[in-house]
């Protein structure tokens, strides 16, 4: 009786394990995770890039003012764009 309960929990522990095991594997899949990450080096180090190399209002002209409300948010997300296609074209383009 005592060594038939045993062999239960032993079984169903190991069961636990396994799901575990699968649930860790699915939450951390290697190449979400590198597409994740690569995702935020390009946005993070286009602005870091963009900002240092270009200059604050370098894309001024695409806006055509500055006292609009919304330019920050459009340059926050237009920079890492440009910086990189300015860079990957050369400085000159």
């Amino acid at each position: 009786m005592v060594k038939d309960w045993f062999e239960i929990n032993i079984g169903r522990w190991e069961r636990n394990m396994k799901v575990k095991k699968i649930k860790r594997f699915l939450r951390c899949q290697p190449l979400l995770s590198f597409s994740k990450n690569l995702f935020f080096l390009w946005f993070f180090g286009g602005l870091i890039v963009g900002y240092i190399r270009f200059g604050y209002f370098q894309y001024d002209y695409l806006l055509k003012s500055k006292n609009n409300d919304n330019f920050f948010i459009i340059e926050w997300f237009l920079l890492p764009i440009l910086t990189i296609q300015k860079l990957s074209y050369g400085i000159d383009a």
